[in-house]
Formats: C-alpha cells, structure tokens, sequence
C-alpha cells in the first residue's frame, strides 16, 4: 500500500493553508473569514429545517465557541418533539450571540506536549463545557448539552454545582481520580464519580 501525491495538488513551504473551513498557520488554527462572513450575514431561522441546519453549521465549529451548549439552549428547545415552532426575542437574542462568537477572531494553539496543559471547566442546568488552555491560549472548547428523560433532566443535571463542575472534570483529571480514591472523603458523590 503505497502513498501518491499529485504535484498539482500540493503545496510546499505555505505560511498558511485553508481546510475544510479553517485556516492553519504558525498561530494556531482560525475560522476561515470568508465562511464566517457568511454566517454572519445569514438571516432568522424560518422553520425548524433551517434551525437545524444553523445548530448542525454551529456544532462544525464548536471548538471555537466556549460554553456552546449554554448559548443554544433556547434554540435547542425550539427542536424538540411536541414544541410548535414560534420564534420570540429570545431565540433571535440567542441566534445573534452564537453567530458573533463564531465571527469573533479566535484562534486556537497547537497542542504542546512538553508543556503543561490546564483544563478549566464550568456546569449550568442547560449544559457542561471545558477549555484546555497552554500558554494562557485556548487550544479547544468543548460543550455537551444537559438531557432530558422522559421530561426530567438527568441526574447529573440535578447536582448542585460543585458536582456538576467535578461530573465534568472527572473524565479528564486522572490525578484527581487517584486521590479520590486514596481518600475516606465523605462527600460520596465526589468519589463515585471518580
């Protein structure tokens, strides 16, 4: 099994390169201007196919968004089953905000492994998000949306917040989990999450 290149189809010693709807550079990796503008000048959802279609666009470019489950709670909403489609202020208010923060100029930084990483994370009855930061620069934003069963929310969405924080951090903090293990912590939640 061999690797070809087409020579047409390359480029060598580029100080920048476009992929997929972002640009790699020496900085780090940036929205492409040209498919922000366009976000930018998109209008209000109509119907609930083009709601769809916004939240699909949206979620392409989570990385860039911080906490984007919290800002598309209300237009989540609007995709449920059994929920008539009416579009209020606060859908547009909410609309608005997610499309400035994908036009905002972010750039994320390459991950570095020889140094040290940080990983801040934040938990709101709408949904869970964390930053992985190196250099006081974000290299991704990650979200995930609280969920409903059968009309309630799960039971990691009815944790005060302290353990919503730790029901997020947990995953990811494998320090954190052997020392919730070494310790006759009575906080049991705490532990069982670890």
């Amino acid at each position: 099994m061999g690797l070809v290149f087409n020579e047409d189809k390359c480029y060598i010693k580029r100080k920048q390169v476009k992929f997929f709807g972002m640009i790699y550079d020496a900085d780090g990796v940036h929205p492409d201007p040209e498919k922000t503008t366009e976000i930018k000048n998109l209008r209000s959802p109509k119907n609930l196919t083009e709601l769809q279609q916004f939240l699909g666009m949206v979620q392409y470019m989570s990385s860039f968004i911080p906490r984007l489950a919290h800002h598309t709670a209300a237009l989540r909403a609007l995709t449920k089953k059994d929920v008539q489609w009416e579009w209020n202020s606060s859908h547009q208010k909410a609309f608005q905000k997610v499309k400035d923060m994908i036009c905002e100029d972010t750039a994320l930084t390459y991950f570095d492994i020889t140094k040290p990483a940080v990983v801040q994370v934040d938990a709101s009855q709408q949904g869970l998000g964390a930053t992985l930061i190196q250099d006081d620069k974000p290299i991704a934003f990650a979200s995930k949306a609280q969920r409903l069963r059968n009309g309630m929310r799960t039971s990691s969405a009815s944790y005060s917040q302290s353990c919503s924080d730790v029901n997020v951090s947990t995953p990811t903090c494998s320090g954190s989990t052997s020392l919730c293990n070494q310790t006759t912590n009575p906080w049991s939640r705490f532990r069982r999450r670890a």
